[in-house]
């Protein structure tokens, strides 16, 4: 079997390149073997050995060249054709995998995003001028047309589908078929997420080193933590909410979207990491997650944090991850739109963190990356 991924830029770091990567490392050994190639087709793509050890099979990227141009809207029509050509003259005997809609012309769609579910909220949150409102509505038309097409009218295709909450709006929306979408829920590497022993002092003496920016974080007091692009993960929200807690700390790992965008000045501790491959240190000298996203079909950061022993603060709708840790201790739901209501922030104890894991592992036992990777290898499987 020769696979081929449709993906704008695949990389590790990247939500949907994550799931991706997760679910085929997470086949057996014997799934593994009947595949003979994987190619990646993208703009840019991180190294495919490392992504894929286990792999003994060829696995090459095939780069998508486009000169560094402005708008997006172009280069995402540049690499529809691109993509498209390529799945037309070089996919022939392949199975053509795209993430999203990243082509037109694939056997398998693993849908991570639904653009016409978020243009809503998109539209709503932002403060634009009148030429980047006008420019966005172009860009969300574009979008819509596309997933027209794709979620309704190609009728030999199969759709893994991250959320429940998805798959009601494809069916409501793009009238797409039941029979061709197959709900596979992003899972967690519990390997990787993992409350390691040692020496706490050790850890924070580590992160200290590595990360200066922590050097005004008092590891004794309690700490919250939020992961992710600031402006659709509700970032500001979470500043808001962190405002009425005496002595608050904060760490925010993750960019703007927004070049321009500075941290406001807060009567109390933030710490900044941009970026980062350690997420799991941070969770474990965490105490709280707060995640207020307006939109986030699963949501990797909430079931990684879920299994670390956090205290979390989620959104109840419009999240595929809400769906499954439903009735957990330490869980605190809010409706969109509804103010946060943090009253205070609590030590979590070591020990607490790691009777709280083995609790949430049994919940969650059915929604491994191994369960995930073999019903999305009956799809691959399948004539």
């Amino acid at each position: 079997m020769h696979l081929t991924i449709y993906v704008h830029d695949f990389h590790s770091q990247i939500g949907h390149s994550r799931a991706m990567q997760e679910l085929l490392n997470g086949l057996s050994s014997a799934q593994k073997a009947t595949i003979s190639s994987i190619e990646v087709v993208a703009f840019t793509c991180g190294d495919l050995n490392k992504m894929f050890p286990d792999f003994r099979c060829e696995k090459f990227f095939t780069e998508v060249s486009f000169p560094k141009l402005k708008p997006f809207l172009i280069k995402t029509i540049y690499y529809h054709l691109a993509s498209l050509s390529h799945s037309m003259t070089k996919g022939q005997g392949r199975k053509k995998i795209g993430i999203g809609i990243a082509c037109p012309n694939v056997d398998i769609v693993n849908v991570q995003f639904i653009h016409e579910q978020w243009k809503h909220y998109f539209l709503q949150s932002r403060k634009l001028s009148f030429i980047s409102r006008i420019y966005k509505k172009i860009l969300f038309f574009y979008f819509s047309i596309f997933e027209k097409y794709v979620y309704s009218f190609r009728v030999n295709v199969k759709f893994i589908v991250i959320a429940n909450f998805l798959k009601t709006f494809l069916s409501q929306k793009f009238n797409t078929p039941e029979n061709q979408m197959t709900i596979i829920p992003s899972g967690v590497n519990t390997e990787e997420f993992n409350l390691y022993g040692g020496d706490s002092d050790d850890l924070t003496k580590k992160l200290l080193l590595n990360y200066p920016q922590l050097k005004d974080i008092s590891f004794a007091q309690p700490v919250a933590l939020f992961v992710g692009a600031f402006e659709r993960k509700g970032l500001g929200r979470a500043l808001d909410a962190l405002r009425k807690i005496p002595n608050a700390q904060l760490i925010v790992i993750g960019q703007s979207e927004n070049t321009k965008f500075k941290m406001p000045e807060l009567p109390y501790k933030v710490a900044h990491i941009p970026f980062t491959k350690e997420v799991s240190l941070f969770y474990q000298i965490a105490d709280l997650f707060i995640f207020p996203t307006q939109y986030e079909p699963f949501g990797l950061v909430i079931i990684e944090a879920y299994v670390m022993g956090l205290d979390l603060i989620i959104p109840v709708e419009n999240v595929g991850a809400s769906e499954i840790i439903q009735q957990s201790e330490g869980i605190n739901f809010f409706h969109q739109g509804e103010e946060i209501q943090l009253k205070s922030l609590k030590k979590i104890p070591l020990e607490v963190k790691r009777q709280r894991r083995n609790e949430r592992l049994e919940k969650i036992k059915k929604y491994s990356w191994q369960a995930s990777s073999e019903k999305f290898f009956q799809i691959l499987s399948a004539d």
